[in-house]
C-alpha cells in the first residue's frame, strides 16, 4: 500500500534526525535519575518517584511529539518534496496516514528504549516497578504520543516554515503543559462555585496532557489528592465505563485531528 512507503520513509528519516536522539537521551537520563531517587524499593502506588515519572512524561513527550510532528510535514513543503509527490497518484489520506504511523513508531521506539533501559538499570540497583506502575507509565506515554503527534501534524499542515512550526509548537506546549494549571485556576476563580466541577471535567476535552495526568493518578488509586471538586470523578474511577470513556476520548481526539490535518493539507495542496 502507498501509505507504507511514506511510513517507511518517515521511520528512516526519523532515526536520522538529531532531534530524535536528543529527546531519547534527555528522556533516558531523567528517567535514570528518577530511578536513582527510588532505589532499593518497589515502585507501587502514587509515590514521589511515580509522580516524578508521570510529570516527566507530561513535560517531555508532548514537546517531542509536537516538534517532530510539525517539522515532519512542514519540511516536505519547505524543501519542495511535496511537489514531487504530487506528480504521482497519491491521496492526502495516504500521505498523512503514512507520516503519522512512521512518526508514531519512531517515538514509541524512543519511549520503549528509554523506559526499558531505566527499568533494567534500576533493577540492578534494587529499584523495581510493579506491574501496575509499568502499565500506567506505558499507557500514559502512548496516550501522550498519540494525541500530541496528531496535534503536531495539524500544526505542520497550517504553518509554512520550520521557524513557524517551532514557535507554534513551543507556544502550544507551554500553554497546555506548563501554564495550564495557572490559567485554568484563574478561570475557575472567576466563576460561581457551582460551575467549578463541570468546568473542571469539561476542561479535559481541550487538554490531553491534563487528561492523561488525571487518568494516571486514578489508575494508581490516589484520586483523593485531587481534592473535593473531583469527588464525582474519583467515585466513578472504579467503574469500567470510566476507562472506556478515556479510550473513547483518545479515539475521538485522534479522529478529529487526523481529519482536520487531512482537510487542511488537501486545501493547501491545491490552493498553495
Amino acid at each position: 500500500m502507498v501509505w507504507r512507503i511514506f511510513m517507511n520513509r518517515e521511520i528512516r528519516l526519523g532515526f536520522r534526525n538529531p532531534w530524535t536522539y536528543f529527546f531519547a537521551g534527555i528522556f533516558s537520563v531523567f528517567f535514570l535519575l528518577v530511578v536513582a531517587i527510588g532505589s532499593n524499593q518497589v515502585w507501587q502506588g502514587y509515590t514521589f518517584a511515580t509522580a516524578t515519572v508521570i510529570n516527566l512524561m507530561l513535560v517531555l513527550l508532548p514537546l517531542m511529539a509536537l516538534l517532530l510532528g510539525s517539522f515532519s510535514l512542514v519540511t516536505e513543503r519547505e524543501e519542495g518534496s511535496w511537489k514531487l509527490w504530487m506528480a504521482y497518484p497519491i491521496t492526502t489520506l495516504q500521505f498523512v496516514l503514512g507520516k503519522f504511523l512512521g512518526l508514531l513508531l519512531v517515538m514509541l521506539t524512543i519511549v520503549g528504549f528509554s523506559v526499558g533501559f531505566a527499568i533494567v538499570v534500576g533493577g540492578l540497583f534494587g529499584s523495581f516497578l510493579s506491574i501496575l506502575s509499568m502499565v500506567t507509565f506505558l499507557s500514559t506515554a502512548i496516550g501522550l504520543v498519540l494525541t500530541f503527534t496528531l496535534l503536531g501534524i495539524v500544526i505542520g499542515s497550517i504553518v509554512s516554515t520550520r521557524w513557524q512550526a517551532l514557535a507554534v509548537s513551543v507556544g502550544l506546549w507551554f500553554v497546555l503543559v506548563i501554564a495550564w494549571p495557572t490559567l485554568w485556576f484563574a478561570v475557575l476563580s472567576a466563576v460561581p462555585y457551582s460551575l467549578i466541577q463541570p468546568l473542571l471535567l469539561g476542561g479535559f476535552a481541550f487538554n490531553p496532557a491534563e487528561w492523561m495526568r488525571i487518568v494516571a493518578i486514578l489508575a494508581f488509586g490516589s484520586g483523593s489528592i485531587l481534592g473535593p471538586d473531583y469527588h464525582k470523578l474519583v467515585i466513578n474511577a472504579a467503574n469500567p465505563l470510566t476507562w472506556l470513556g478515556a479510550s473513547v476520548y483518545i479515539l475521538l481526539w485522534i479522529g478529529i485531528h487526523f481529519i482536520t490535518a487531512c482537510k487542511i493539507w488537501e486545501k493547501r495542496r491545491y490552493n498553495g
